[in-house]
């Protein structure tokens, strides 16, 4: 385990030290669970943003898992998805859990590709296998879509039923790849896909800068933030739009804010986001007054 201080982490989601997860230290408690995995995805998702700030203030992002702990534990920032899973691995790795990265092309929002990928590999996911219910898919880094629970990788393309909606797991038209699929309007809509490889260290580099650096990366021509606050409130930041969610499918509802002053700006990257330790230079650049 390579995490500088899982005690540190696990006081950062607002989870109790190890020794009194595990029952204050007897040591013989399998601690592998499926439900253990739940609480830390639950609790990171709430308490550790999604948000992009140092890419838009030209910054490149590292992966290495000291500078990410660094960051997103001592410093309280947020981070983007190969911060936010990578945290999660070293978190997991610790406790006793058998990971696998695996990288992905993302096909939310994205052009078909019926004709063949179009599309990089620069989103990550993590398989983990539990000890009492199998192998599962924990992705804490998609910034709202995707299930902050497990999703179960042993149910075939079974339906299942989670709190931010329907997904399921089915092979993809690509061969080798299998893809996440969340039900919208009675409809399975594509998430993103995978192939059964772990992800080398050297190819989510690519991946990383990719996302971090290409100028037709979504994370350098957008200003993102996402976090859970209370309950299944989700609140985001796009470009110049501060939107709140509450429900799913038809029953969500939705506020929208246009945010036109900086001072706005940060106001909410400090209240909401919890994000206090960042270049503010150029941050607004993204708000329709600053256009």
């Amino acid at each position: 385990p390579r995490m500088k201080s899982l005690d540190n982490y696990l006081a950062r989601i607002g989870l109790p030290s190890f020794d009194e997860i595990k029952g204050n230290g007897s040591g013989d408690v399998n601690v592998v669970t499926h439900e253990l995995l739940s609480q830390i995805m639950e609790a990171q998702s709430k308490n550790i943003p999604f948000e992009n700030f140092d890419i838009v203030a030209g910054k490149t992002i590292s992966i290495e898992e000291s500078d990410i702990e660094e960051k997103l534990v001592d410093r309280c920032r947020g981070g983007y998805c190969f911060e936010l899973n990578n945290l999660l691995r070293t978190a997991l790795e610790a406790i006793g859990y058998d990971v696998t990265p695996l990288l992905c092309r993302v096909r939310w929002g994205n052009a078909d590709d019926s004709e063949g990928p179009n599309s990089p590999l620069n989103h990550i996911v993590l398989k983990v296998k539990t000890a009492d219910k199998g192998t599962f898919i924990a992705d804490v880094g998609f910034g709202g879509t995707n299930s902050r629970r497990p999703v179960s990788l042993d149910v075939a393309d079974e339906p299942q039923h989670l709190p931010e909606g329907s997904f399921r797991v089915v092979p993809s038209k690509h061969a080798h790849f299998h893809v996440l699929q969340l039900q919208i309007k009675n409809e399975w809509t594509p998430l993103y896909e995978w192939r059964e490889e772990r992800a080398p260290f050297i190819d989510q580099v690519v991946g990383n800068w990719y996302a971090c650096s290409h100028p037709e990366s979504f994370f350098t021509r957008s200003l993102f933030a996402f976090r859970i606050v209370v309950g299944d409130e989700r609140h985001l930041i796009l470009n110049e739009k501060y939107i709140i969610r509450r429900g799913y499918g038809e029953e969500k509802i939705e506020t929208v804010e246009i945010i036109t002053e900086k001072m706005r700006l940060l106001e909410l990257m400090d209240e909401v986001f919890g994000a206090k330790d960042f270049d503010i230079e150029g941050i607004d650049r993204y708000l329709s007054a600053s256009e």
